[in-house]
């Protein structure tokens, strides 16, 4: 049975994004194009990495790592920072 605390982390993970790559795999071209798109939508905003990651309720380091091509965001997530 797997604890709260577990649980939790797990869903946090999932909330915040996918793994892009696996090691040594090569960077989708889709997470290229949205990392790209994602930091160019956010300088024109003129907000910092901070600033967009407490408009969407997560850290700052996953912002980082959608922009690093490391992560992407999971649709809800998209969707929520539309609205």
């Amino acid at each position: 049975m797997k604890s709260k605390t577990k649980s939790n982390a797990a869903d946090a993970k999932q909330v915040a994004g996918r793994k892009a790559t696996a090691v040594g795999a090569q960077v989708n071209p889709i997470v290229v194009a949205f990392a790209h798109r994602f930091k160019q939508w956010r300088r024109d905003q003129k907000k910092t990495v901070r600033q967009v990651a407490c408009d969407l309720g997560m850290s700052g380091s996953i912002i980082c790592e959608w922009e690093n091509c490391q992560r992407y965001p999971a649709i809800r997530i998209l969707a929520a920072g539309a609205d």
